[in-house]
């Protein structure tokens, strides 16, 4: 054994690294506190990987839409609906109302769905 320096005698200087453990006496120079060292053997097996998702909660059925009524409302096409939208847009311009685009796109849609339930 070798003989232990004297209190007259300066410490040695403390490294960055084991400034934490001399803050904290609890903790070693790990920068763990004894629990969590004690922890870690016995909830490794347990943790899921720092990647992995909860569980997805179950959810709520959607609502569906209801069936076309007949067979008419269904095969209303797409250039059907824009060229009536057309029409709507270019009346409510000249009439000078507010409008868009999207609510022209809906009112000929419902405007066509109507003719054919009509015709049905």
């Amino acid at each position: 054994m070798q003989p232990q320096p004297a209190s007259s005698e300066a410490a040695p200087p403390i490294a960055p690294g084991n400034l934490q453990a001399e803050n904290n006496p609890g903790e070693k120079s790990d920068g763990r506190k004894p629990a969590e060292r004690a922890a870690i053997g016995k909830t490794a097996a347990k943790r899921r990987p720092a990647n992995a998702r909860k569980p997805a909660a179950p959810r709520k059925p959607r609502a569906t839409k209801p069936a076309a009524s007949t067979a008419d409302e269904s095969s209303i096409s797409d250039d059907d609906i824009r060229m009536r939208a057309y029409f709507i847009s270019e009346r409510r311009q000249q009439k000078g109302l507010a409008g868009d685009s999207a609510h022209d796109w809906l009112e000929a849609r419902r405007q066509l769905e109507e003719a054919a339930r009509q015709r049905a």
